[in-house]
C-alpha cells in the first residue's frame, strides 16, 4: 500500500509518539512504579499496535508479517474480550473499564481488518490501480496481434475490466470501523479536557497547628527533599502524563491515525 508522502510522514510521527509513550508507561508498570489505571499487557498492546502501523505505512511487512500480525492482534482481541467478559460478569476492574476494554477490542478488529483487508481494499487504491496498469500494459504489449478479435478500449488502455473494484461490504466495513474510531476519538478528546480541569493537587504536608512558627521556620527555605516539603515538580508532572489524561491523549492519537489509515485506504 503506497500512502502519499506527506501522511506517510505524518503517521510514522504520530504512531512514533504513541509507541514511545505505551513504552516508557509499560516499563514504569513492570517496574511497579506510581502509574494508576493501567495495565502491562494493553501497553505492549499498545506498543506493537504503534510499530506494527509504522510498518504498515511503509509496506514493510510481507506475506509471513501479515500473517503473523492477524494472528498476534486476534490473540490480543480475544483476550480483551475475555476480560470484557469478566468485567461484565463481576463488575471488577482491573485498570480499565468495559468502555476501555471494548475500545481496545476495536482496535484488535480494526487492526485485524486492515491487514487481512488490504489486498481486497487496494483495488480502488492508487498503488493497486497504478500496478494494474502496468502489468496490463506490459501484457498487451507482450501479446501478438490476433486479426478478427476486436479489442476493447480497457484492453487497449491497459486497463484491468474486472480487477480494480472493491467490493461493497469491504468499503462499508472500513467505514463502519472508521466512523468508531472517530467516535472513540471524541470520546478521548473529552476525557482529555475533563481531565485537564481536574488535576489533582500536589499534597503538602501542612503544619500542626499547636506547633509555632519560629523565626527559623519563617525565613528558612525548605530544601527540596526535606520532610515536609512539596514533592518535586519533574516527578510530579510524569505522574500526571503517565496517569489518565497522557493515557487518554494516547488514545486518541491512535483512534484519530488508525481513522485516517483505513479511511486512506479506500
Amino acid at each position: 500500500m503506497n500512502f502519499p508522502l506527506p501522511l506517510a510522514v505524518a503517521l510514522t510521527v504520530l504512531f512514533a509518539i504513541t509507541g514511545a509513550y505505551s513504552l516508557v508507561r509499560w516499563a514504569s508498570l513492570v517496574s511497579a512504579r506510581s502509574v494508576r489505571g493501567g495495565d502491562p499487557l494493553t501497553e505492549l498492546f499498545h506498543l506493537v499496535m504503534s510499530v506494527a502501523m509504522v510498518a504498515m505505512t511503509w509496506a514493510w511487512s510481507g506475506s509471513l508479517g501479515d500473517r503473523v500480525q492477524i494472528i498476534v492482534f486476534t490473540g490480543f482481541g480475544v483476550y480483551f474480550l475475555w476480560r470484557l467478559g469478566i468485567a461484565g460478569r463481576t463488575g471488577v476492574r482491573s485498570g480499565h473499564g468495559r468502555i476501555e476494554l471494548g475500545y481496545h477490542v476495536l482496535m484488535a478488529a480494526a487492526m485485524v481488518w486492515m491487514v487481512a483487508g488490504m489486498p481486497v481494499l487496494m483495488g480502488t487504491s492508487s498503488g493497486g490501480a497504478a500496478h494494474a496498469g502496468h502489468s496490463g500494459s506490459a501484457g498487451m504489449a507482450s501479446m501478438p496481434d490476433m486479426p478478427g478479435m476486436p479489442m476493447s478500449t480497457a484492453a487497449m488502455s491497459g486497463t484491468p475490466m474486472s480487477a480494480g473494484a472493491t467490493p461493497a461490504w469491504a468499503v462499508g466495513l472500513s467505514v463502519l470501523l472508521s466512523a468508531a474510531l472517530l467516535g472513540a476519538a471524541v470520546m478521548w478528546g473529552v476525557r482529555v479536557l475533563r481531565h485537564a480541569t481536574h488535576e489533582p493537587v500536589p499534597a503538602v504536608t501542612l503544619v500542626p497547628a499547636a506547633a509555632e512558627p519560629t523565626a527559623t521556620t519563617r525565613t528558612a527555605p525548605t530544601q527540596a527533599g526535606a520532610p515536609g516539603s512539596a514533592p518535586p515538580a519533574a516527578g510530579a508532572q510524569a505522574r500526571r502524563l503517565l496517569g489518565a489524561r497522557g493515557s487518554a491523549g494516547c488514545h486518541l492519537l491512535m483512534s484519530l491515525g488508525m481513522a485516517a489509515m483505513l479511511l486512506a485506504m479506500l
